[in-house]
């Protein structure tokens, strides 16, 4: 970030300290950090306090081990515990590592289909998105998992160096990913959440993978683009944040 939006950033919480009482939480893996970038567009970050949590590598599949590499499912947990009140909004983004690498990778590994890897994922998602909302009911909000950005025999980069040993191609890798996604949403409509779809935004149906101008700048980097990423989520919970 820019020294500017530093100082904007501390001159603008600083004022809001003082008359913001209720938070915005976002939980979920390094993709969830593009949030920052939306700290000056939407309007509701002036009535809500955004606070994240972010634990690099999370996976949906993981929660159910509490002592995976990562620790992810202890720390998300004791955050809603010690940081989340009833009044407080939740916004989850998982998954990405899930259908990029760890679905495909444990379905290989352990001889099981894809569909039932997926499946658990989703399960053990959905217990900690259950866990969030016993605290603030109907404000907790699912986020879809964003869609890859790394090309088969790609050697640019430490993500995509370490996800070498699956064998998947960028396009099966996405049709997983909008197959997640509609299990995300339907997990969100039998629990009545609200649900936020980015696979229309970033999907391009022409090529069937995700649409190039969302792709990071540094091609060493299998985030999205911050910037055009915030403006889409922003739109989305400017919405639903007025609804609830």
């Amino acid at each position: 970030m820019s020294f500017l939006f530093r100082f904007l950033y501390f001159i603008k919480r600083k004022i809001r300290a003082l008359f913001v009482l209720r938070k915005i939480h976002f939980i979920g893996d390094s993709h969830a950090e593009v949030f920052w970038n939306m700290e000056f567009s939407p309007w509701y970050f002036w009535r809500l306090t955004p606070k994240i949590k972010v634990v690099h590598g999370a996976t949906a599949t993981g929660l159910a081990n509490p002592n995976s590499k990562t620790k992810a499912l202890s720390i998300f947990e004791n955050y809603l515990k010690e940081e989340v009140g009833k009044d407080d909004y939740v916004v989850f983004q998982l998954g990405e590592v899930d259908c990029g690498f760890a679905i495909w990778y444990r379905a290989e590994k352990y001889g099981l289909s894809i569909q039932k890897q997926t499946q658990l994922a989703i399960d053990n998602y959905s217990s900690l998105i259950q866990k969030s909302s016993a605290i603030n009911g109907k404000k907790t909000i699912i986020c879809s998992a964003v869609l890859p950005t790394i090309q088969e025999g790609s050697n640019y980069g430490e993500v995509a160096n370490l996800r070498k040993e699956v064998k998947a191609n960028i396009k099966e890798r996405t049709l997983l990913t909008l197959d997640f996604n509609r299990m995300l949403r339907q997990l969100a409509e039998k629990n009545r959440l609200a649900f936020i779809d980015l696979d229309q935004s970033l999907l391009n149906k022409k090529t069937s993978v995700i649409h190039s101008k969302f792709l990071h700048k540094d091609p060493t980097n299998h985030h999205l683009d911050p910037s055009s990423l915030a403006q889409i989520i922003s739109k989305e919970l400017i919405i639903i944040v007025s609804k609830l």
